[in-house]
């Protein structure tokens, strides 16, 4: 017969063989006489050796590229002897099994690194770390300024990365991008870039000698069949820019031996990952003015009262930096309602180390003033703060005058007027306490801002940001309440929806941006948990603008088409509310009843919804004149044309919902009237070219836009929409006087009973005139890996707050 490798002869025994054989017959002899007198001298009992136990833990498990990690296996122990050697395998192809039970390696590159540890006894028992290998997730390194020979970005997701032999693992680099210094035509100059479209090559290494090259085009998603038994495989990508700057990634696979399931248990435990598409405008409180900012701020800053996270209302408050909330009740507030006092907690450290008090607080609330950006959140301290208040450098004496500090730990803010939504301005992030001395340090002046640095109060500090990457932050350890329970929390901005899904099903992310489009992708998905349905604060809408000015088409409609009360009525009545919810928004959203959210202070269930009634819609059109012909709008029928921002399906949806409305009622019949042919065109505008420029115009007959809260109040809705000063009322031309006046008493009224009453009063006259159709008020979708604890939602927050979250 034939074995592996060599053939035998048919007869007899090659020269020499026979010694061998008999030498190999005496030496098996004696081995056995030596297990016979073992056994004989233990009684008779063959006692079989028990393996080792292996424990092994890392000094840190999130670095950067070009950091070290010391693993440690010293706790390993053995039942019935001792631990000889240790083996150590750091997932990057690298190995060692010198170096004993302590060992320190560098990751030169970016990756998701799975570090295996297997111990050997004295009498060669052997364990391994399969059911718990370290998982070392290191960070690209830190993008100081953008040339031809910065690396790229790679972003990888796995499928998994512990299976079983013969399991397909699915790999996606569709968010990995590379940077290049181009020529700006538009601009005329030359620009840093970051996009896949200057990736100009790369190549998959999986580790097992497959290899995969070509363009990021084909290859940003592949698969590849895993096959072994106890095998741990060093894959990578490589990414080479159209500059020829290169960068890799590296991802470890283990396959198990065959004896060994794969194990259930917690990724990453002491850090969370999210996965998202933004990434802040600024790190400055007194500048930055959106969520992605604002998310990292509420963070690492804290501010005088804010929300109590676990009621999930955005109506309580409860005392942060300070010890008290301040009411005309407690005293706190003074009984003409312009002076607030703060008493100040003492023994709070900031980042930095120095202790806060009430000059931190005075130089922080003082400092958004002197700043006063006119793009940022400046004008909601301004505006009742300083007389006068307007864009521009303010008056120093009055600024000084603003905030007044009683003692080293109270403060008053003096107001030029009433406002009781002031309290809910003091917990938004522009009210956040900076560290004085940090900043004075750090700042060449006092308009200066800090961008990328930080310097709170808050349970968690920044100790990375790589702009279009990642932001890492560390927890603080000295904060004043107990730490936070998580080590560090990662924020990565991945483009591709798809990426984030497979890193969240992976359990390499542990909560993910999921679009309305995409919610069916995760439901019924198992590991995950979603938190939906809850109302936010955003509010989807159309206004009416009743005075047209020319410079765009807006078909044969004049230009105070709107001014009349019928026509606002038909439109509000020819929308189809419960369609654009469950289609467009996919659920994600209830119809809104004013500009004032539900679980908002003011808010009240009895203003009435409008409804989809086309017998409606088509009544209001007879009663809708035309002055110039003294027809109905019914008889004559018309066209208009309806505008939205090029690229936001929502509002193109929502106008297209309009257009099929208000055509289907032509050729109705009521009241012996005909309805004449109504033709709707939908057109798109570019957002910052057209569309805004027209808007601030006032030439677009109507507009399609949504707002979110500054602060949780009512005024903060009922203003811009309703006072004849607001920002919408102008573009839709509303003049009401005797709403304004009610808006403003509304606005300075502290009787929270007869303030109610005001809104409901207000809301039910914007119903009656019909000045806005309301879309829909947005709901939240948040979905989590089921092992995260401690997610709470509220309408004010700026995404997650971490502090209470933690994974078992």
């Amino acid at each position: 017969m034939e074995g592996e490798g060599e053939r035998l002869p048919r007869e007899g025994a090659p020269k020499g063989s026979m010694t061998k054989i008999i030498a190999a017959v005496i030496v098996i002899i004696i081995v056995v006489a030596a297990i016979a007198g073992a056994v004989l001298l233990m009684g008779g009992k063959v006692v079989e050796n028990k393996s080792p136990t292996v424990s092994a833990t890392a000094d840190a498990t999130t670095i950067i590229a070009g950091e070290s990690v010391t693993f440690d296996a010293s706790d390993s122990t053995d039942p019935d002897g001792e631990i000889v050697q240790y083996i150590w395998n750091f997932g990057d192809g690298a190995t060692d099994n010198v170096a004993g039970a302590v060992v320190t390696h560098t990751y030169a590159f970016p990756g998701k690194y799975l570090v295996t540890v297997t111990v050997v006894d004295d009498k060669g028992g052997r364990t391994t770390n399969w059911n718990a290998p370290i998982r070392v997730e290191v960070l690209h390194p830190t993008v100081e300024e953008v040339t031809n020979e910065t690396q790229p970005y790679v972003v990888v997701a796995s499928s998994d990365d512990i299976v079983e032999s013969g399991t397909k693992v699915d790999f996606d680099a569709n968010s990995s991008a590379a940077y290049a210094v181009i020529w700006d035509e538009d601009a005329e100059e030359w620009i840093a870039a970051m996009d896949s479209g200057l990736i100009a090559s790369v190549v998959w290494s999986f580790g097992d000698g497959n290899v995969l090259a070509g363009n990021f085009e084909d290859l940003a998603i592949v698969n590849h069949t895993y096959v072994g038994n106890g095998s741990v495989y060093a894959s990578w990508l490589a990414v080479t820019s159209i500059r020829g700057a290169a960068q890799m990634y590296y991802m470890t696979i283990i396959v198990l031996p065959e004896e060994v399931t794969v194990p259930v248990a917690i990724k990453n435990p002491d850090t969370y990952i999210v996965a998202t598409i933004g990434e802040p405008q600024s790190l400055d409180p007194a500048y930055d003015y959106e969520t992605a900012g604002g998310e990292i701020l509420q963070n690492v800053y804290e501010t005088l009262v804010w929300y109590d996270y676990t009621s999930g209302s955005a109506d309580k408050l409860i005392p942060m930096l300070a010890t008290n909330v301040p009411t005309i009740e407690n005293g706190g507030v003074s009984q003409d309602g312009l002076n607030y006092t703060f008493h100040i907690r003492q023994g709070v450290k900031f980042h930095d180390g120095t202790t806060m008090n009430a000059y931190d607080v005075e130089y922080s609330l003082e400092r958004v003033l002197r700043i006063n950006d006119p793009s940022g959140p400046a004008w909601m301290m301004g505006q009742v703060m300083i007389p006068d208040y307007g864009p521009g450098t303010l008056d120093p004496d009055a600024i000084n005058a603003s905030v007044e500090v009683v003692d080293e730990y109270t403060i008053v803010i003096h107001l030029i007027q009433p406002y009781p939504a002031f309290i809910k301005i003091m917990a938004y992030t522009v009210a956040s306490i900076v560290s004085m001395e940090y900043f004075e340090e750090h700042l060449e002046s006092d308009t200066a801002l800090l961008d990328k640095d930080a310097c709170g109060t808050g349970p968690f500090k920044l100790k990375e940001w790589v702009s279009n990457q990642y932001i890492m932050l560390e927890r603080f350890d000295d904060y004043w309440r107990e730490p936070a329970k998580l080590k560090y929390v990662i924020i990565k901005k991945v483009q591709d929806v798809n990426t984030r899904e497979m890193m969240l099903f992976s359990g390499d992310a542990d909560s993910v941006y999921i679009p309305r489009q995409h919610t069916s992708d995760v439901r019924g998905k198992p590991g995950l948990r979603i938190v939906e349905g809850l109302p936010t604060f955003n509010i989807d809408f159309i206004g009416f603008n009743q005075n047209i000015q020319p410079g765009l088409d807006i078909g044969t409609i004049p230009a105070t088409f709107f001014s009349d009360i019928n026509i606002r009525k038909a439109f509000v009545h020819a929308f189809d509310y419960e369609t654009f919810i469950e289609s467009t928004l996919f659920g994600t959203g209830i119809q809104a009843r004013g500009a004032i959210p539900k679980d908002m202070f003011g808010y009240n269930e009895s203003v009435p919804l409008f409804e989809y009634n086309l017998t409606k819609a088509a009544y209001y059109l007879t009663q809708a004149i035309d002055p110039t012909t003294n027809k109905s709008w019914a008889e004559k029928g018309f066209e208009i044309v309806l505008y939205y921002n090029a690229g936001n399906t929502v509002r193109e949806a929502a106008c297209g919902l309009l257009k099929k409305g208000l055509e289907s009622l032509s050729g109705r019949e009521i009241g012996g009237i005909t309805i004449g042919t109504i033709k709707v065109k939908v057109e798109q505008l570019d957002w910052s070219g057209e569309y805004l420029p027209r808007l601030f115009d006032r030439q677009l007959p109507i507009f399609v836009l949504g707002w979110a809260p500054d602060y949780a109040d009512p005024d903060d809705y009922t203003f811009p929409f309703y006072h004849e000063n607001g920002t919408y009322a102008y573009f839709a031309g509303i003049n009401n006087h005797t709403l304004t006046l009610k808006v403003e008493e509304a606005a300075k009224e502290f009787n929270e009973t007869r303030r109610a009453e005001l809104y409901y009063e207000i809301e039910m006259a914007v119903y009656e005139n019909a000045y806005y159709l309301w879309l829909a008020q947005a709901t939240n979708f948040h979905v989590e890996r089921d092992w995260t604890q401690g997610y709470y939602y509220n309408p004010m927050f700026a995404g997650l707050y971490y502090y209470p979250i933690y994974k078992a």
